[in-house]
């Protein structure tokens, strides 16, 4: 299967409709990677908040969380190794 990253679209741009903070908590139990905003406002805090207070109560996995991590790590690490 595929072990590449997941990644939402922009968050911000309005197709989604809904609590911004369940929207980010759905795409990530849904099993994206990575949240794309492209800019950092006190909504995108909240939502970073609502995250973790997400993981310390068990409504997403940590183990998924450590896994997407480790994702994140790889791809970065291929793009370093990638010559421009």
């Amino acid at each position: 299967g595929y072990d590449g990253l997941i990644m939402t679209d922009d968050l911000q741009m309005g197709a989604i409709a809904g609590d911004p903070e369940a929207v980010a908590i759905d795409a990530l139990a849904a099993g994206n990677d990575m949240l794309l905003y492209r800019e950092a406002g006190e909504r995108e805090w909240s939502v970073l908040h609502a995250v973790v207070k997400a993981l310390q109560d068990d409504r997403l996995s940590i183990r998924e969380h450590h896994a997407a991590l480790e994702r994140i790590q790889q791809a970065k690490a291929r793009v370093a190794d990638t010559e421009l």
